[in-house]
């Protein structure tokens, strides 16, 4: 929410919310997030910062990255990751 609802909206709003704001917006937001995962390792800030960036529309990045921590977990709990 952080990352889409208000992060998105007010960096969009520095370039007087064109359409290259929004891009550009989006990309920035997208890299912070990915980095916010730092813990989890570089291909993991690489993923999150992908899923980060699939849409400008808020809810479409919110699904992708639910999607892709459940399978991970699933994995996860059946053994086949670790």
């Amino acid at each position: 929410m952080v990352y889409r609802g208000y992060l998105l909206t007010r960096a969009a709003d520095a370039g007087n919310r064109s359409r290259l704001a929004y891009l550009m917006a989006l990309l920035a937001s997208s890299v912070l997030f990915g980095y916010g995962h730092y813990y989890k390792g570089p291909a993991r800030i690489l993923q999150s910062t992908v899923s980060g960036s699939q849409g400008g529309i808020y809810w479409v990045p919110v699904i992708a990255q639910g999607f892709v921590d459940t399978i991970a977990i699933a994995l996860v709990l059946l053994g086949l990751a670790d």
